[in-house]
This record gives structure tokens, C-alpha cells and sequence, in this order.
């Protein structure tokens, strides 16, 4: 990782003293080819090893988007013989299950097959991308419970986006 990953990926995944995660929500900006997918990729599997029976769920606007980081998240997996022995597919596209029962799935954007999800991570690719309704569930889907987290990734938009501010920052 370039050092900004690294410090990105410190300040999202930041605890606090009781152990709970800081941040409801996370919206990182970045330009292309930089290594977002890398980060995704990171946050994805801090997401599967974090704590055991999770649910945790990735998106994009487009399933060959949500496949290919599900495919990196998997190679990473694979190449390393004590995640590989910590993990199984749930299939060869839908998912991952951690020996503990954490689960991640990737699933379509659409808000009717996010509904009554209870999530504990939700990765969203290309936020921009993905309607209100969609992000609407994946909020509706953390609850109340503190210790959830939507992390919204994209390589379009800056902090005058009207469509990112109401879409991440006001949560609709």
C-alpha cells in the first residue's frame, strides 16, 4: 500500500475506546487508477475477519464491478494459507464465510434485494453511481445498532457534489 491507503485505511477502520467503530458512514474520494480497488479490497477483508457471525455486503451499480472486487478479495484469500484455511466460498460468485460465520456477499444495487439486510459492513463501489433507494436500504439495514458501517468509494465527484452530499452525508 502507498502511504495515503495506509493512513485511509487506519482513519476508516478506527475504533473507539469501547471497542466500537467510530464512523456510521464513509465516503472516500479518489482519482482513477490509484488503487481503489486495492482499498475496497482491504476494507472487505478487515470487514471479514473483524469480528465473528457478521454480515457484511458489497455493491455497485454493475455486477461486473461488484465481481471484480469479490475476485480480488478472493485471490487475496487464496494466496495466503492462513486466511485460506480461516475461509470457504459460500459459491464461486456469491460469497465468502469465515470459519466463525462472518459472511460476505456481494449483491445487486437494487434497493428491493437489500431490504431487511442487517448489515454490519456494507462496501459500496462507484457510490455515485448507485440510486438513493439502494443506499437508503443498506442505512435502513444498519439499525440502530452503533457498531455498523457503510463504506461508499468513487472516483467521480469532489465535496460541491450535490448527488454525493445527498446521497452519503444526509444519508437519503
Amino acid at each position: 500500500f502507498d502511504p495515503w491507503q495506509k493512513e485511509l485505511l487506519r482513519r476508516v477502520t478506527e475504533l473507539l475506546p469501547d471497542g466500537e467503530l467510530r464512523w456510521r458512514s464513509c465516503l472516500i474520494s479518489c482519482p482513477r487508477q490509484v488503487g481503489k480497488t486495492e482499498v475496497i479490497s482491504a476494507i472487505g477483508l478487515w470487514a471479514l475477519l473483524r469480528k465473528p457471525n457478521q454480515f457484511n455486503i458489497g455493491i455497485a451499480s454493475q455486477a461486473d464491478q461488484a465481481r471484480i472486487l469479490y475476485d480480488r478479495l478472493q485471490r487475496i484469500i487464496a494466496a495466503n494459507p492462513v486466511l485460506k484455511s480461516m475461509m470457504t466460498k459460500l459459491t464461486d460468485t456469491r460469497g465468502i464465510r469465515t470459519t466463525e460465520g462472518t459472511r460476505y456477499e456481494i449483491r445487486a444495487a437494487k434497493a428491493s434485494t437489500l431490504q431487511g439486510i442487517p448489515i454490519s459492513i456494507g462496501l459500496v463501489d462507484e457510490v455515485h453511481l448507485v440510486d438513493d433507494a439502494a443506499w437508503s436500504a443498506l442505512v435502513a439495514g444498519q439499525g440502530a445498532r452503533p457498531d455498523s458501517m457503510l463504506v461508499g468509494i468513487t472516483t467521480a465527484g469532489d465535496e460541491n457534489s450535490a448527488l454525493l452530499d445527498d446521497s452519503i452525508v444526509t444519508g437519503k
